[in-house]
Order: C-alpha cells, then sequence, then structure tokens
C-alpha cells in the first residue's frame, strides 16, 4: 500500500508539474521561440522571457520537482501522453540536463519520471561557461580577427571582487597582464590565433556568438574543420587556442570535461587515418653534407658567408641542434637570451673539441640551458675546423654567432633556400633534416639508445621517431643473422 500510494504521488505531481510548464509554453510560445532562436545559436540553455506570471509558476513548479525528487521515480503505466508541448519541454529538459532556464532563475527537475525512456539521442552538451558574462564587445573580436594582441581584462579573467578592483588598474595588474601574455611563445601565440581566427569565422558564417564558447560549438567548428580537409592533429591545437582564448576572456570550459568533444576528435582520426599526414622528412647524410660543401666552395658568396654556412651546417649535424636553437626567426627576432652568440661557443686547448652553450630550447622554456660537446674529424666534414674557419674571419665583435658579412642574421628561410640550390634532386628535406640525420647517424655508428637522447637532449622515446634505417644498415644486419650458427637451448621452435 505504501508503494501504491509513493507511485499515485508521484504520477500525481508529474502530471501537475506538465500541466503548469505547458500553459506556460502555450501562452508564451511567439516570446520563446524569438529568444531561444539566439540562445540555440550557441547551443546554450534555453531561456524563456520573465513575467510576473512566470514568476508564480516558478515556485509551484519548484515546490512540485523538490516534492517529486523525493519520491520514488519508477514510471508507470499511468503516465500522461506526450502532447506538442510536454515534447517541447522534453527536449529542453534533457539536453540542458533537467535544467529550464527563466528569465535569471534555473530550475533544476532532479526527478522527470515523464521523461524515461524518451530521447535516447539526444546528447548532453558541457555548457559550464558563465552565462551571466557580458557579450564580447565586438571591438575584441575585431583585435583578434585582424591578429593583433588583445588587451586581456583582468575583471573577466579573475573574477574580482569588488573590494580588489582597483588593483587592475595598479602596477601589479599592469604587470600580471604582461606575465598572462608571455606564458606562451610566441610562435604557440600565432598558431592559436590562427585557429581563433577560423573559428570566429565559422561563427560568424554561421550567425553565431563566439565566446563565451561551449563544447557544442567546439564540436561543431571540428566537423567544420574536418570538411574543409584540416588535419585532426591541427584540430586539436585550434581548438586548444580557442579554449584558451576563451579563458582569457572570464570563461573557463575545462577540455577534461567534454566527452563528446572528444569522441568528434576521435572519429576524426579515424575517419581520416595517415591520408594527411606528411610525408616523413628525409635525413641529412654525411654524402649531403660533402655535396653542400663542394656547393658553398664554388658559389660566388662571400668567403665569409661560406663558411658560416657551412660551419652552421656541420654544427646542425654533428650536434644534433633543433633549426631554432642555432638560426633566427627573422631579422627582427633576434634575443640574445635564447639564441646562440658568438661567446657561446669555446675550444679545449688541443682544439679537438668545442662546446656550445645552448641557452634555450623548445623543450627548455624556463632556459635552465645545456652544453653540447662536438669533437674534431679527421675528415673534410670537420665541424670543429668548420667552425674555427668562419671566426677566424668572423668579426671579433660580440654579437649573434652566425651572421652574414653585411650583418644579416641566419634564418631558418636562408637554410631551406641552400638545401634548395645545393640538393635540387632530393625531395623532402627540410631545416629538421639535419637533427634527424645526425641522430640516424649515430644509430648507425653503433650509439645506444641512452647516447642517442643525452647528445639530442631527449626526455622520452619520441627519439625513435627521428631515426632513419638506411638500405645498408638493414643489408647488414640481415648478413650478421646469417652468421649465427645456433640458437640458445631455452628456446623452442615448436611452441610458436
Amino acid at each position: 500500500n505504501d508503494v501504491q500510494s509513493t507511485i499515485t504521488t508521484v504520477t500525481d505531481q508529474s502530471t501537475q508539474l506538465l500541466s503548469l510548464v505547458n500553459s506556460l509554453v502555450d501562452s508564451r510560445l511567439n516570446s520563446f521561440f524569438a529568444s531561444s532562436q539566439s540562445s540555440s545559436s550557441q547551443l546554450a540553455s534555453p531561456v524563456l522571457p520573465s513575467t510576473s506570471q512566470d514568476n508564480v509558476l516558478l515556485s509551484t513548479i519548484a515546490t512540485s520537482s523538490s516534492l517529486s525528487s523525493q519520491q520514488d521515480s519508477t514510471p508507470t503505466t499511468n503516465t500522461p501522453p506526450m502532447n506538442s508541448s510536454s515534447a517541447l519541454i522534453n527536449a529542453l529538459l534533457t539536453a540542458n540536463n533537467g535544467t529550464l532556464a527563466m528569465g535569471n532563475q534555473n530550475i533544476t527537475l532532479s526527478s522527470q519520471p515523464h521523461l524515461a525512456g524518451q530521447n535516447q539521442n539526444t546528447f548532453n552538451f558541457v555548457n559550464n561557461c558563465n552565462n551571466e558574462l557580458p557579450a564580447i564587445p565586438a571591438k575584441i573580436l575585431k583585435q583578434i580577427k585582424s591578429g593583433r594582441r588583445i588587451q586581456i581584462s583582468l575583471s573577466r579573467v579573475l573574477s574580482l571582487p569588488v573590494n580588489c578592483s582597483q588593483l587592475c588598474n595598479g602596477s601589479l595588474g599592469h604587470d600580471l597582464v604582461g606575465l598572462l601574455k608571455d606564458s606562451l611563445a610566441p610562435s604557440t601565440q600565432a598558431t592559436y590565433m590562427s585557429g581563433i581566427r577560423s573559428y570566429i569565422n565559422f561563427c560568424d558564417s554561421h550567425g553565431l556568438i563566439p565566446f563565451p564558447s561551449s563544447e557544442a560549438l567546439l564540436c561543431f567548428f571540428s566537423v567544420f574543420s574536418f570538411n574543409r580537409g584540416i588535419a585532426c592533429k591541427t584540430i586539436k591545437v585550434y581548438i586548444t587556442g580557442v579554449l584558451h582564448q576563451n579563458s582569457m576572456l572570464g570563461s573557463n570550459l575545462p577540455l577534461a570535461l567534454m566527452p563528446i568533444l572528444h569522441r568528434v576528435i576521435r572519429g576524426i582520426r579515424r575517419r581520416q587515418g595517415n591520408s594527411l599526414t606528411r610525408r616523413p622528412r628525409k635525413p641529412i647524410t654525411t654524402s649531403h653534407l660533402r655535396v653542400i660543401s663542394r656547393f658553398l666552395l664554388l658559389c660566388s658568396h662571400p668567403t665569409q658567408d661560406k663558411y658560416m654556412l657551412l660551419a652552421a651546417c656541420l654544427t646542425a649535424f654533428f650536434g644534433l641542434l633543433r633549426v631554432s636553437e642555432f638560426s633566427c626567426p627573422s631579422q627582427s627576432r633576434y634575443d640574445p637570451s635564447i639564441h646562440l652568440m658568438k661567446s657561446d661557443v669555446t675550444f679545449n686547448l688541443n682544439h679537438s673539441l668545442m662546446t656550445i652553450r645552448i641557452k634555450g630550447s623548445k623543450t627548455d622554456p624556463f632556459r635552465q640551458g645545456v652544453n653540447i660537446r662536438i669533437a674534431a674529424t679527421s675528415n673534410n666534414i670537420c665541424p670543429v675546423g668548420a667552425m674555427r674557419n668562419y671566426l677566424a674571419l668572423r668579426s671579433s665583435k660580440p654579437g649573434p654567432l652566425f651572421q652574414f658579412h653585411d650583418g644579416k642574421l641566419l634564418t631558418r628561410r636562408t637554410l631551406y633556400a641552400l638545401l634548395e640550390q645545393s640538393l635540387p634532386s632530393v625531395s623532402d628535406l627540410n631545416t629538421h633534416s639535419f637533427r634527424i640525420g645526425g641522430a640516424s647517424a649515430a644509430l648507425s655508428a653503433g650509439a645506444s639508445d641512452s647516447m642517442i637522447r643525452i647528445m639530442g637532449r631527449w626526455s622520452s622515446d619520441c627519439y625513435l621517431r627521428y631515426l632513419r634505417v638506411s638500405d645498408f644498415d638493414i643489408q647488414k644486419f640481415t648478413a650478421n643473422m646469417a652468421k649465427i650458427s645456433h640458437v640458445s637451448s631455452t628456446w623452442d621452435p615448436d611452441k610458436w
């Protein structure tokens, strides 16, 4: 009897709740569609216009839902039929985890027996951004589209209380903004801005408000990027950039709390496979270095420039250097606290070993620094000899290590042009091929895994992606296998 009484009470409360909500929806349907159109474009919680009639119904609904949440929510055959209004409310509540927003008030329905078994295909997107934040000003959106640095609003980012708001306008606020901007490397900021501009263009083309963002918006943006042929890896970087900008505008949307987005990205990765993966870059070999050396000796460049380019190539190969560790991104972006200077190169007493001080790198953003030692060789591709010859011609003035006779700096673009001119018949070579070639040569020379990791300053097994095994090494390895006349007595081929 108690169970039957409980079921009857829950059913009556559900019927009353549906009746109240249906009367509200039917009376304000036109206003609802006008307001929900903009809300649905952002895939946010639908908001009904608030009136005095709404407030009366809100208190009743809250009381009904509170009572229902305390009872057994098992559905019965007496569940009321779904009409057009109840179907609409069903969709609204299911899509918003049972939360219906009216005016500035949110009503959470913890018990919904009349919704059981319905809308099984509805996705519950995470939309936990701060809906009370004002819309992002058009001026900031224009700054994002143009690629300019955005003025960070500390009041948005930190949600400062009133008694701390004066700190934003002082020196502490100025320093805090600077530190927030410097939390990302310039190259990372540029990559993020590309993704943010693509995201805003997507929102503009569909009449959506880009910020604050949501999981649903990011899901559709991922599909939009996938249809444009953008690789999955790039899409993930774009999303990270959008989330970073979202947090800088005062709305935090954690990536870990978006399971639907993770599934969409996984689906894109499975669809694409390796179709958009770039071809593996080929390594620079010692034969290539000899060709580059002959090309430089025969070209019409000034002598200092020839020896500078040769010293840079040999140092990058034998030192397993990243291109960012020995060249500059551009003529105007030289930073003496990061890039190589003349004083960063030293030799031992008999000039058989040189030491290069790398002050900062991609994997050393806090600039702890590392010393790289390179030994001399007894042939015509000696990195120590090439460096000594270049420094003998270079001016004794302190400054960038690798620079031309006219003072211009060695850049990535210059190195790539050298590879194209000296090795025109070799494809899939770029400036990173020096590091790949150095690691592959060390493997062929018999260096251990730990030695290669130390030489290349790798802290994980990612160095394996840099290794290229030549046909000669395969033939040599196979020949050595054929020379094995016996195997261990513990190995039983019948068990394999």
